[in-house]
């Protein structure tokens, strides 16, 4: 039976590893297809969208650039000059006449109102004799009859007019006086129109149609003035009257008065259209080998207008375009990724990975053609920077901050140079500025090393920006001889441009990475939240578990120090310490460190049911992990912290206690279910967390018996095939040792002050805690070796 139940449990491990061995080349294959694929839609999507927004054959002849080569024209060559069109226009339409409309037919009508105006009065006058009850008052009077209406008089004026019941001598002067007042050109407010008066006018009568010009300003009188004359000169003229009666007459008649002349705004722009629309274009010319554009000089608006009809004498199909760009990135491409996944040991991006660094490379060319375009469309308001300038300060870095902030420090080198490769190419395949993404990116992601703090990026991103600027200037002084020859605003300004690149990088970096942890990649300012005391989860282990919270806490100082000794990341290998054994929560009494003093659960289970619940914990961690949704890089430590270790105080009970005719016991049912660590970081928490607990069981622990847990602890999950698939060296190892060594001796159990009178009661450990008989700390999972 025992022979039996053994070759079964071997053939299944033979069949599992025969599995796993036939399927790594099928896995591989599948990578590598994955992998052209995503380089292959990335180089597409570049190479449409770059297509799509210029012709490539003439990005070198961008306005605003020096002309590295005389430019001659390959035939006659004839454009129209806009600069010179639109002067020949304005001077055109400078000499164009403002049409006024003198408002003879409005006068008359006004006339025949006013006339009517008088008659109205009289009737009403008249009636007053039938009418039963209060007069009206003369405010509704005038509000009420649409006829009254015309003017606005004052009340006690109207009043008079009542009194003087609306009498034919009163209207006689009041029109005499209307049509005195009327006789000139008269026009509101004049000194808004002494351009036009000085350059002379042309009048449009309105009731006969026929055009007059006026060439004498002086004819055309302001409406203020001429009304203030006329009723001047009338109140000297009707001064034998009685004063109020003289005064209801100017009121009235100063009411009545109105401009002659109005700008007639719809026949004036009429005539502007049709003499702009006569402007025949200025054109320049090129003869046929005539020099379009000498080496050294900046090529203007006019040589681009050349330029273009010179490139489109000699077109390039679409399609040549799109396929050599196309192959020119995917081959660039594959050579940097491919060779970089042999040179760096740490470079095997997950599809995933690789997915977000090929939409990366698209955002980079997205972002540099759209800062190009809305800079080209704002740079003619902008004269004090060359057009040149706009292509440093392209937000070029953002991308390279944001693979940082998200992976590591040689993924991020090889996004880097692929990264800069394609902003040469974006850049009309230039040199300079494949340097200057490149010295700007490693600067920028060097800094970036350890990201703690949102506002940092903005630091990150001032920094960068002062780079680009010497950058600048190094390139503008090697390609142009001297700054001096800049005006010295205008050089200003350049600068300007540069920094502002690298602080607009840190704030697309800003705003995309809360983006980017939706899709659970983790960044340190989230693994901070994350390990605040205050997080639920880390609360509730602290109240429901307290000793493994205890124990998180100290394989967290362990994890992080042993991750700075080797260059891995220290916050995630402490934030995943204090999370690891978070399962222990739903059984807390089964954990040797939560027991205190109370009788040991295990002494009433079997063996295997033992193992059973402790490897639950596993089981029941990533459902709490999932329930508080901790970053995935977290979930995936909970499992590989225990890998597929061997529970070896219950795997050697229950041989103790197997019976060979009945049962069978296989060493698989007490390993943990892995997978084994896949990073440096998870198996770094592998190591604190067996070192920590089997460190807190020595009675003493000196410095020399810690050190012999740590390397005993270390070779045992070594030879046991622990860290297969976490990339760790025997170096790494070496260091790791040394750094668990001088944590546990200096800063966890480091030795103390006897004081008079103090009593450690032997058996009592370091911790201040007294070690039960028969309470192993393998109970845990953990093997005590001493």
């Amino acid at each position: 039976m025992n022979t039996k139940n053994g070759k079964e449990a071997n053939l299944r491990r033979l069949k599992k590893k025969a599995e796993e061995t036939l399927r790594q080349p099928l896995e591989a294959k599948a990578e590598l297809r994955h992998f052209l694929v995503l380089l292959a839609i990335t180089s597409g999507l570049v190479t449409v969208f770059l297509t799509s927004q210029r012709d490539l054959s003439s990005k070198k002849y961008r306005v605003g650039l020096v002309s590295h080569e005389n430019i001659k024209a390959d035939r006659r060559i004839v454009v129209e000059d806009p600069e010179a069109t639109r002067q020949r226009r304005e001077q055109e339409l400078a000499k164009v006449k403002q049409v006024y409309i003198h408002h003879v037919k409005q006068l008359a009508d006004r006339e025949e109102a006013m006339h009517q105006y008088f008659e109205r009065g009289r009737t009403l006058c008249a009636a007053e004799k039938d009418l039963v009850g209060p007069t009206p008052e003369p405010s509704s009077l005038q509000e009420k009859d649409p006829v009254l209406a015309l003017l606005e008089l004052p009340e006690e004026v109207f009043t008079s007019l009542q009194r003087y019941r609306f009498d034919a001598e009163l209207e006689k002067e009041v029109l005499r006086i209307f049509r005195e007042g009327t006789t000139d050109m008269t026009i509101l407010e004049r000194e808004k129109h002494i351009s036009s008066l000085e350059n002379g006018l042309v009048v449009l009568n309105e009731s006969t149609g026929e055009r007059s010009t006026i060439f004498d300003p002086d004819r055309i009188l302001d409406f203020g003035d001429k009304r203030k004359l006329t009723l001047r000169a009338e109140e000297k003229r009707l001064s034998d009257l009685e004063p109020v009666r003289r005064d209801v007459i100017l009121t009235v008649a100063g009411a009545a008065l109105l401009p002659t002349l109005a700008l007639d705004t719809e026949a004036t722009e009429k005539v502007r259209a049709e003499v702009s629309s006569r402007v025949e274009p200025v054109t320049v010319t090129r003869e046929k080998d005539e020099i379009i554009v000498r080496k050294g000089d900046r090529i203007t608006p006019l040589h681009g207008l050349f330029l273009e009809q010179l490139v489109l004498s000699t077109p390039r199909p679409l399609i040549q375009q799109m396929v050599g760009l196309f192959l020119f990135l995917l081959l660039a491409f594959f050579l940097v990724f491919t060779s970089s996944s042999r040179f760096f040991e740490q470079f095997h991006p997950s599809v995933k990975d690789l997915a977000v660094l090929c939409l990366f490379l698209v955002l980079s060319a997205v972002l540099t053609e759209t800062y190009l375009f809305i800079t080209s469309a704002i740079s003619p308001n902008l004269p004090n920077v060359p057009s040149y300038v706009y292509e440093y300060g392209v937000p070029i870095v953002a991308t390279s901050m944001l693979v940082r902030l998200l992976m590591n420090a040689e993924t991020t080198f090889v996004f880097v140079l692929a990264n800069s490769i394609l902003f040469g190419v974006l850049s009309d395949f230039s040199l300079i500025h494949a340097s200057y993404c490149l010295i700007g990116s490693l600067v920028a992601t060097n800094i970036l090393q350890h990201c703690t703090q949102r506002i940092s990026l903005l630091r990150v991103g001032f920094l960068t920006g002062l780079i680009g600027i010497v950058f600048f200037a190094l390139v503008d002084v090697l390609l142009r001889r001297s700054f001096v020859q800049h005006d010295l605003n205008e050089y200003l300004n350049s600068l300007v441009v540069v920094l502002t690149s690298g602080i607009l990088a840190a704030i697309l970096a800003l705003a995309i990475t809360p983006v980017l942890e939706l899709f659970d990649y983790v960044t340190d300012i989230k693994l901070l939240e994350l390990a605040n005391s205050d997080h639920p989860l880390l609360s509730k282990l602290a109240l429901q578990s307290p000793g493994t919270h205890h124990h998180s806490l100290v394989v967290g100082i362990l994890a992080e120090k042993a991750a700075e000794s080797i260059g891995a990341n220290p916050l995630l290998a402490k934030v995943a310490s204090l999370y690891h054994d978070i399962g222990k929560i739903a059984k807390p009494r089964y954990f040797i460190e939560n027991q205190g003093d109370a009788t040991n659960e295990h002494d009433k289970l079997t063996p295997r049911m033992s193992s059973l619940i402790l490897i639950s914990h596993v089981k029941d961690g990533l459902e709490l992990a999932s329930r508080y949704k901790l970053p995935r890089i977290i979930q995936d430590i909970i499992p590989q912290h225990h890998g597929t270790n061997l529970i070896s105080f219950f795997y050697s009970k229950a041989k103790d206690q197997e019976d060979p005719e009945l049962d069978y016991v296989d060493e698989h049912d007490y390993r943990y279910p892995g997978p084994k660590p896949q990073s440096k970081e998870a198996a770094i928490v592998m190591m604190a967390d067996a070192i920590e607990a089997t460190a807190r069981a020595l009675s003493e622990p000196t410095p020399s018996r810690l050190e012999t847990v740590v390397h005993g602890t270390i070779q045992k999950f070594s030879a046991d095939g622990q860290f297969e698939e976490s990339d760790l060296t025997f170096r790494e190892l070496h260091l790791i040792a040394a750094s668990f060594t001088k944590t546990l001796s200096t800063a966890i159990h480091h030795h103390r002050i006897e004081y008079p009178g103090a009593k450690v009661p032997r058996g009592t450990a370091a911790t201040g805690r007294r070690q039960q008989p028969g309470k192993d700390r393998e109970q845990n999972g953990k093997r005590t070796i001493a």
